[in-house]
């Protein structure tokens, strides 16, 4: 196994975990952009709901990664990897 391979699991988990709750996030943004005129065809298709709800998937994937059994330090780098997508984020407007 590569040098660190051990926390590249956890960290993965973590960043799934972000990566899956933007699109949630993506399901109550759409709903205001329909409501400034916006849709799936015009200017909001990034946000657009999928054929199943963004909350059936959510409670989906958290089901599964529940039942993934992690140590405590495991825990912590899979928290850690969350932590490492927030330098992504745009503030609006900018």
């Amino acid at each position: 196994m590569p040098a660190g391979a051990t926390h590249q699991f956890p960290g993965a988990l973590g960043w799934l975990y972000v990566n899956r709750g933007s699109n949630l996030g993506a399901a109550f943004l759409f709903k205001s952009a329909v409501e400034l005129g916006m849709s799936e065809s015009f200017g909001a298709r990034h946000l657009a709901p999928r054929e199943r709800g963004e909350g059936y998937r959510w409670r989906t994937f958290t089901r599964y990664l529940d039942a993934i059994p992690l140590s405590y330090p495991e825990k912590a780098w899979a928290i850690a990897g969350a932590a490492r997508l927030r330098p992504c984020r745009v503030p609006v407007g900018s």
